[in-house]
């Protein structure tokens, strides 16, 4: 075991502690960073942050050290191989090319450095508290500028809405009263939201599974509560259906894997803590659907609640609304016409193309398999889905190796969230899409490089 352990350490950033503040700030840059315009592309807080991080803790470890590559990382290769092999084909080809078009390659590598950045620290039970009290921050940060969006408050549509999104969007918000937050538009802060509402179930179920009537029981499981209906509120004015899906999807899975995963002569109990912790969960969402319908609206917005979007979407899945401008109906159109481009060129795909005209002048594909595929071929689909399938591994393969305790925020109930997150992201890129996302997808892979490290240290004790 000895041999395991060191190289299970040979790539730690062990003698740069002083840095380590530098890549917890990473979740924080993301998520709160302003859009900067340089040289037509809108870079981020978030990507200077992660270069910081590079610079001072990445670079000297890689060259002092040996990298060790693992099952994500391997999935990073594949994808970046795949998507310089459909580049050149389409090159070839006489495809378009532009600067955004090659922006594709920094980006998966900045993708990449997220994860080693997250991958090769060393991290400890207090950062991993320290990291949970900087996600219910955020997410409450980002539910509190949807709250002020909504009602228009202090005019912060005018002044910082438009720091973060685009002006279709912020325009989205003054008429159909969705809000995005910080990230970009509302299915993306509805997918955020999805997950603090995942990470909130959890650590309810955690209180009252081990429930032994303390005050610090109260005030944990109150605590939770609390935040959970803010983020409840923020999600319903989201009121994205596609993020909404995604949860309704993944929740009875996850339950089925937390009790699953409980001391055998304890699964009655984590049942009923696991059943508790849904009815919780329901009523929360419940309350922030009521709060969210009382608020004072924006005046020129239309204000159209989640439930009601529900409503109508299933009326148009029923065909009771003959309006063929639908959301499903375009959906569909845009999917059809993906596939039709992706079968005139099915193994190498067109190429990121997204300078010519052609793209220029379409809506968005909202099918994040199909677009890929359009881009990148076969070829390019076997690659994104081998990534989804490590981090879908990577955190079952934590979730199965790390022993269950009884205190709160362990590296167990990271991988649990680990492997929730990544269900949300396989069910929302059905009906939008989450790789090509600046913001959340490098949170994703940060997420999944902390959850290695403290396994790491579980099996270098071995």
């Amino acid at each position: 075991m000895a041999v395991r352990q060191r190289r299970l350490t040979a790539a730690r950033i062990e003698d740069y502690p002083e840095y380590k503040w530098v890549v917890l700030f990473l979740p924080i840059a993301y998520v709160l960073s302003p859009r900067v315009p340089i040289l037509g592309l809108d870079l981020r807080l978030g990507d200077a942050a992660l270069l910081a991080a590079i610079f001072l803790c990445l670079l000297p470890a890689w060259y002092e050290r040996t990298l060790n590559v693992h099952t994500l990382d391997r999935a990073f290769a594949v994808i970046f191989a795949s998507m310089a092999v459909t580049f050149v084909a389409s090159v070839v080809s006489g495809a378009h090319v532009g600067l955004r078009d090659i922006y594709e390659f920094p980006k998966v590598f900045l993708y990449w450095c997220a994860y080693q950045c997250a991958a090769t620290m060393r991290w400890d039970r207090k950062d991993l508290r320290t990291l949970a009290r900087i996600g219910v921050g955020v997410s409450s940060v980002v539910a509190v500028i949807c709250l002020l969006q909504s009602t228009g408050a202090f005019r912060v549509n005018d002044w910082l809405s438009p720091m973060f999104m685009s002006d279709t969007h912020v325009l989205k918000i003054l008429t159909i009263g969705r809000t995005p937050g910080t990230l970009q538009n509302p299915n993306y802060a509805g997918l955020f939201l999805a997950a603090a509402l995942l990470a909130g179930y959890l650590a309810m179920t955690k209180a009252l599974f081990t429930w032994k009537r303390s005050p610090t029981d109260r005030r944990t499981l109150l605590g939770v509560a609390a935040w959970m209906v803010l983020i409840g509120v923020a999600f319903m004015l989201a009121a994205s259906r596609t993020a909404l899906l995604a949860l309704a999807v993944v929740l009875p899975v996850m339950v089925a894997i937390v009790v699953r995963k409980q001391p055998s002569g304890e699964r009655g109990r984590a049942v009923r803590a696991a059943l508790l912790g849904l009815v919780l969960l329901v009523v929360v969402n419940a309350a922030g659907l009521g709060i969210a319908r009382v608020l004072p609206k924006f005046e020129t917005s239309t204000s159209m609640d989640l439930f009601r979007r529900v409503d109508v979407g299933i009326e148009q899945v029923a065909g009771d609304v003959p309006d063929t401008t639908s959301s499903l109906h375009e959906r569909i159109m845009r999917w059809s016409f993906a596939a039709e481009r992706w079968a005139k060129r099915p193994i190498f795909g067109w190429g990121p193309a997204k300078t010519s005209e052609e793209n220029d002048e379409r809506p968005p594909t909202d099918n994040e398999y199909l677009l890929y595929m359009e881009r990148y071929g076969i070829i390019g689909l076997v690659a994104y889905v081998l990534l989804y399938y490590a981090l879908l591994r990577e955190a079952w393969r934590a979730a199965h190796r790390e022993p269950y305790e009884t205190e709160y925020l362990t590296p167990l109930d990271l991988a649990w969230l680990n492997l929730g997150i990544v269900g949300l992201l396989l069910v929302f890129n059905l009906m939008a899409g989450s790789f090509y996302n600046l913001q959340l997808f490098p949170l994703v892979v940060y997420m999944h490089g902390f959850m290695v490290s403290l396994s790491w240290d579980a099996l270098a004790t071995d």
